[in-house]
């Protein structure tokens, strides 16, 4: 069994959360780090227009495509593996390889998850904007009482000849600045509501189990310096041109 680096990063601006996965990226090492954002903000797919954002929250673009997502009351996971790694060899079965490991924590404690069915339409320009009002096949998603359907985690990847990132949000509770994106905490009336680090503890062996490797904790990545990470903000996300091309 592979090792793996599991980092339990903090809330950080958006800007500094996008470039800091492009950084380990880059460096093409194997790990898996949780964190938050700390203020709402929106994340755009790489092919989305900005303009047709509805919200005035602070907005940054991610490298990966699908729709924006508004990242407020929720977990944030973002992993990486080599080239050289079987896990990369899974292609977008690694969607499907994380989130069935989500489904199997939450329907531990109560909340009756599953995967979408449907497929979003082809073009970008056909499907909603925001993120959690699409379907994919791999996406999670949650049943109210009336019988809607919420979902609740959606992830994207990004593939270089060096590493595969893949990154995704968990909605834990509703978001403060679009309030119709509920999260588990709404849909589902636990006995205590799932924070951020329950969630963590919970899926944390989980998801070693589901992708075979073996987690061992850091403070933080030794080789990714912080002047690295500024460098990759000065020339891509908190960059205008990129958040506008």
């Amino acid at each position: 069994m592979d090792s793996c680096e599991l980092f339990i990063d903090s809330a950080h601006p958006g800007i500094w959360n996008m470039s800091f996965d492009e950084a380990l990226l880059r460096r093409a090492k194997s790990i898996c780090r949780f964190y938050q954002w700390n203020s709402p903000t929106v994340s755009l797919g790489y092919f989305q227009q900005p303009e047709r954002n509805p919200l005035t929250c602070l907005t940054v673009r991610r490298t990966t495509g699908g729709g924006a997502i508004v990242h407020d009351n929720e977990l944030t996971y973002s992993i990486v593996f080599p080239a050289h790694s079987k896990q990369y060899e899974w292609g977008s079965d690694l969607y499907g390889i994380v989130h069935q490991s989500l489904i199997s924590v939450l329907r531990s404690i109560g909340v009756e998850a599953k995967t979408a069915l449907d497929d979003p339409p082809t073009r970008e320009k056909d499907k909603p904007f925001l993120c959690f009002e699409r379907r994919s096949r791999y996406d999670i998603v949650l049943t109210d009482e009336t019988g809607k359907e919420y979902k609740i985690t959606g992830s994207a990847q990004r593939r270089t000849q060096e590493a595969v990132l893949q990154h995704g949000s968990i909605l834990l509770d509703k978001s403060s600045v679009w309030t119709e994106l509920l999260g588990i905490n709404d849909l589902v009336k636990l006995p205590e509501p799932l924070t951020t680090a329950r969630l963590i503890e919970l899926w944390t062996p989980i998801l070693a189990t589901a992708l075979d490797v073996n987690f061992v904790p850091i403070d933080y990545p030794n080789d990714v310096d912080e002047k690295s990470v500024a460098d990759i903000a000065k020339e891509k996300y908190g960059n205008p041109d990129w958040k506008r091309k």
